[in-house]
């Protein structure tokens, strides 16, 4: 009775450790690259799964109530890197290990790409990013114990592994299992070429959570334990294999209670001065009451500030720098657009065989067919969001080709090839435009149908409980992967192509730009003497009229009015 009571207790503390209070939040990250708009990611944990509102988070910048922000709740992609000792001294503990692993796996593949890393004396990625649980857990299976513990490179590699392959705004988590300290089979210490300080400070850089899992009484708790909270994670302990199922299976819960939420406000303080900005923002529900803190650094308004002579009225600079110091753009330049990069689909998720555990066979079918219209509405809206994007930097395009025709009325002759160049730049551009959206559809329309497909082999089953599917899953997501692959391959292949028929026309147009061309090629890096003139926050920069003096007498064909001088007078 002894025993059951203390074994009761053990799973009792590693759930609450797993598990935490029953509400909590964080500021996860501070994005001010939009500034003044700037954008919080949010993390929060609860065990009542409703959406959370406005009304459920206040916000404050250096002490200042924010009234008014956009709340979006997030789904993003999350990449995972399940890391497992199997040095010599875990091999007794191996099955019970190898046990919590492949469950822990399951419940979480649905909602997350696994990969699975293992290591003694030596480093093996056993299994590559994936959401085949079977596949996932034979390779836990063939997992063989031998060596000494390389734990901190394990841990270090894991992080690039994730840092590789997910995105910027993905979330990235490492989940470590070890029964000792970084040591050779000798005993000796450390065995890893990498220090905890690095492998914390790499984590930390590349926005990698590692929660660390120690077994037994002969572990370093205290650096398991720093790796943990130094990166948002958390360290959990056992002394018996026997609780490491109950373990993960607490984590599994609280990794998928965890909620992401957008925040995105603009700043009561929209000069740029570069001066740190404190944000805390107080998250409530139900009585609970969580505070969340961050930061961001505003940018810098540069202003070029010439090294003045003894009289302090003049300064001495290139005609690059000129330009480039009043944020003007040269002729080829001018037009110029970012790269397109569509956002990435959210992750949608359908159902598993669990969720149809204990229903009747009619309320799974209403459940298959519920679930059959939120998964098309979610595909949907993914491609829809795709759209909006690449809509909006057609308009952006529009606009721009605005500008080009309103100055092709009024232009001198020797700019007409630039003039030229620049419609059909543009036009080459609307053409990228329209390989990008062929391929947000091609592939919406490829997940789509697999997802469909799924939901009728789930019909199966429920029509006939004895049939055997598994094949029809992995049939279906392998032709899913495999057309992903393939439509992959065409789209980069052709904007790779397109890509090259840009820069030939570039380069086939350069000669035939006339006096611009001479312009920037040849007397951009000489030194010339402008009188400066003071502005209005105590610098100096050359006047518009010397400029323009300067431009008469040294550019053949070219006067103050020209278009690029235009851009002086802003």
């Amino acid at each position: 009775m002894r025993k059951m009571i203390v074994l009761v207790l053990v799973c009792l503390v590693l759930t609450q450790a797993a598990e935490g209070k029953d509400f909590a939040s964080e500021i996860f990250q501070v994005n001010s690259a939009g500034f003044p708009k700037i954008g919080v990611l949010l993390k929060v944990f609860s065990k009542e799964t409703a959406e959370l509102k406005n009304d459920n988070f206040t916000i404050n910048e250096d002490a200042t109530g924010i009234s008014s922000f956009e709340l979006v709740f997030q789904k993003n992609r999350h990449y995972m890197v399940l890391v497992i000792d199997r040095s010599s001294s875990i091999e007794p503990a191996m099955p019970a290990v190898k046990q919590a692993a492949a469950a822990f796996v399951q419940s979480m593949v649905s909602d997350v790409q696994i990969s699975v890393l293992s290591f003694g004396s030596d480093l093996d990625f056993t299994h590559d990013f994936s959401a085949d649980g079977e596949s996932l857990v034979t390779s836990i299976q063939k997992i063989r114990p031998w060596g000494g513990t390389t734990l901190y490179d394990a841990l270090y590699s894991a992080c690039e592994e994730l840092n590789n392959k997910a995105g910027r705004s993905d979330l990235k988590t490492v989940v470590c299992l070890t029964d000792g300290r970084d040591s050779k089979p000798n005993g000796q210490t450390p065995m890893s070429t990498h220090t905890p300080a690095e492998v914390s400070k790499f984590a930390t850089d590349k926005g990698v959570r590692l929660i660390t899992v120690g077994l037994g009484n002969d572990i370093d708790e205290a650096i398991l334990r720093d790796f943990a909270t130094s990166t948002g994670g958390w360290y959990l302990q056992t002394t018996t294999p026997e609780q490491l199922a109950k373990l993960y299976e607490a984590l599994s819960r609280r990794m998928k209670l965890e909620r992401y939420y957008r925040l995105t406000y603009t700043t009561p303080k929209p000069e740029a001065d570069g001066t740190r900005r404190n944000i805390e923002i107080v998250s409530r529900l139900r009585g609970n009451e969580e505070q969340g803190k961050g930061f961001y650094t505003a940018p810098t308004k540069t202003v070029y500030k010439p090294e003045a002579d003894d009289s302090s009225s003049a300064g001495k600079m290139t005609l690059r720098s000129v330009f480039s110091e009043l944020h003007i753009d040269g002729p080829d330049s001018v037009f110029l657009t970012g790269p397109i990069t569509p956002p990435p689909s959210h992750p949608v998720f359908g159902l598993n065989r669990a969720s149809l555990l204990g229903l009747s066979q009619s309320d799974a079918l209403v459940l298959i067919e519920q679930t059959r219209e939120r998964v098309g509405a979610e595909h949907l809206a993914n491609y829809q969001r795709q759209q909006a994007y690449l809509d909006n930097y057609n308009n952006g395009l529009a606009s721009l080709s605005a500008q080009v025709e309103e100055t092709a009325n009024d232009i001198k002759e020797f700019e007409r090839p630039r003039i030229e160049y620049r419609r059909e730049y543009l036009r080459m551009r609307r053409e990228e435009i329209n390989l990008h959206s062929q391929q947000s559809y091609d592939e919406y329309h490829a997940r789509h149908t697999a997802a469909m497909a799924d939901l009728d082999i789930f019909k199966q089953h429920v029509a006939n409980d004895d049939a055997d599917v598994d094949d029809l899953f992995h049939a279906n997501s392998a032709s899913l992967s495999a057309t992903l692959s393939l439509v992959d391959e065409k789209y980069d292949n052709l904007l790779e192509q397109h890509q090259e028929k840009m820069n030939q026309h570039f380069s086939d147009t350069l000669d035939s730009r006339g006096s611009n061309v001479e312009f920037n090629q040849t007397i951009t890096d000489e030194q010339i003497d402008l009188p400066i003139i003071p502005d209005p926050i105590g610098s100096g920069r050359p006047s518009v009229g010397n400029i323009r003096e300067f431009i008469n007498k040294r550019v053949p064909g070219a006067d103050g009015d020209s278009p690029e001088l235009e851009l002086l007078d802003d």
